[in-house]
């Protein structure tokens, strides 16, 4: 009788760890310098921030940014509330503990730095840089508890499409589409409410949809 075939488990390949931040993170009011360790200028229309000396361009451009060719600092801002910022807050259902990207006043939420890394024409990385947690890079969680909810990862790869949002110019605002999924992100319901947070959904062109983005010196 002939033997059976010898069963080869696949390997597990274990999944790089989270971004976890417990909750005083937030109210944390260090400034990092990781900009010196980049390199980074963060342009604005006028010019270079900064010195006088400009950054060479993005040769991956984003229509109607000024972004220098490793990426800028930035500040997101949902185009119905400027007064608030796309930062680090927590799933107001309490079914997920862990850091995920909400609207928060800006003044009040000092880290962590937003970073824009130019992908291709119109694609980023947004990460998220931290001086106790380093960098996380957003992606949209495609299930669990979390599901598309947008958390940092520790492992950033410029070729990871789940890392890479395409920005759609939408009059003056801009739409930020997961390129995995080709959804929109937008804020839960109730939006209006400090603490909603970014999800992906169906696109819908509602004003939710939509967000400012203002790039800024990078942090001293």
């Amino acid at each position: 009788m002939n033997e059976p075939p010898e069963v080869v488990e696949p390997e597990v390949v274990a999944e790089p760890p989270r971004w976890r931040l417990p909750a005083v993170a937030a109210a944390v009011g260090v400034v990092v310098g990781v900009a010196g360790a980049l390199g980074v200028v963060a342009l604005t229309g006028s010019g270079s921030a900064g010195s006088g000396t400009p950054d060479v361009l993005s040769a991956k451009p984003v229509t109607g940014l000024t972004m220098v060719s490793q990426g800028s600092f930035a500040r997101i801002h949902p185009a119905g509330s400027p007064e608030l910022c796309v930062t680090e807050g927590r799933d107001r259902t309490g079914r997920y503990d862990s850091a995920v990207a909400a609207q928060k006043s800006c003044a009040e939420v000092p880290v962590p730095h937003v970073f824009l890394e130019p992908l291709a024409d119109n694609v980023v990385q947004i990460q998220w840089q931290h001086p106790e947690f380093n960098i996380g890079c957003l992606i949209v969680m495609p299930d669990g508890p979390a599901r598309d909810l947008l958390e940092p990862r520790d492992k950033c790869a410029d070729d990871d499409p789940a890392q890479q949002f395409r920005l759609e110019r939408v009059g003056t605002h801009y739409r930020f589409r997961p390129v995995v999924t080709d959804y929109c992100l937008g804020l839960r319901a109730p939006a209006a409410e400090e603490g909603a947070e970014v999800v992906q959904r169906t696109c819908t062109g509602s004003e939710d949809e939509r967000f400012d983005i203002e790039l800024v010196n990078p942090p001293t």
